[in-house]
């Protein structure tokens, strides 16, 4: 698709200057690399630019398709508070069309935005982007010791409770030795 566009784009019919054209080429890369908005062959400067480029068959933007989990975060963190997005979108003093985009997936903040958000639901941007609220389970803490580490370990939980503090007095009694 992107060949097409750059042979229209080409043609004396679409005169464009050499920087408008690699803005144009760059803008069209971006946007279907990251399967962000489908677009006709044809798309004005100007509506590439303003990221106002819809299929015109279809007319409507497409979900971003990414691992990372603004929406849900935004989502939940806005139920969490009790928020509508009317409400939410004045304090962080954006439009509610473009705080609802957010919350949809159809389109991700800017940096600045990201970090608008972030204050102010006072999290860091990673758990904006990445993890979400609740981070998974962290991993085995003895996954990470020796094997006869592990075996001792395993053994001692197994002891009764008045075995076990028998263990930690010995360990105690050498430690002071």
């Amino acid at each position: 698709m992107l060949y097409h566009t750059i042979r229209f784009i080409s043609s004396p019919f679409f005169p464009l200057y050499r920087t408008t054209f690699v803005y144009f080429i760059a803008t069209i890369t971006f946007i279907s690399s990251t399967n962000r908005i489908s677009f006709p062959r044809f798309c004005l400067y100007k509506q590439v630019k303003s990221g106002t480029c819809y299929n015109k068959r279809r007319f409507k933007k497409e979900k971003i398709m990414t691992s990372l989990k603004v929406a849900e975060t935004l989502k939940e963190l806005r139920h969490h508070r009790g928020f509508t997005q009317k409400q939410l979108s004045e304090q962080l003093h954006i439009s509610r069309q473009a705080y609802s985009n957010y919350e949809n997936g159809t389109r991700l903040p800017d940096l600045e935005t990201a970090c608008v958000i972030a204050d102010y639901f006072q999290i860091s941007l990673d758990q904006l982007v990445r993890v979400g609220l609740h981070p998974e389970k962290p991993a085995d803490p003895f996954a990470s010791l020796p094997k006869d580490m592990q075996d001792f370990l395993s053994d001692y939980h197994c002891l009764p409770d008045e075995k076990q503090k028998r263990v930690q007095s010995y360990t105690q009694f050498l430690r002071d030795r």
